[in-house]
């Protein structure tokens, strides 16, 4: 007879978005084919988006996009991992 499987929702599948060498790797071949301040510009324009609107991205991996999108609004509001969301505001504060 087959084994059960059980999903383990706390072992780790995939990218790690909390180990800063595994975003940075993953940024970086994203980067190769994907341009995320052209992406958000492109963006920006299409939903006429102001300063003083809000951002909500779910399930925003690394927060590369994140970042970006939080240089045309006031709050960058993320859902995701909390580790990520005190990282892009620091981010925010110091560029």
């Amino acid at each position: 007879m087959a084994e059960l499987y059980y999903y383990d929702e706390l072992k780790q599948i995939g990218v790690d978005y909390a180990d800063k060498k595994q975003v940075e790797e993953y940024d970086a071949q994203m980067q190769k084919f994907r341009d995320i301040k052209k992406e958000i510009e492109e963006i920006s324009t299409a939903i006429n988006l102001k300063a003083e609107q809000v951002i909500v991205e779910i399930g925003t991996g690394t927060g590369e996009f994140a970042i970006e999108a939080s240089k045309y609004c006031i709050n960058m509001a993320n859902y995701f991992n909390k580790f990520l969301a005190t990282y892009i505001c620091t981010k925010k504060k110091t560029g």
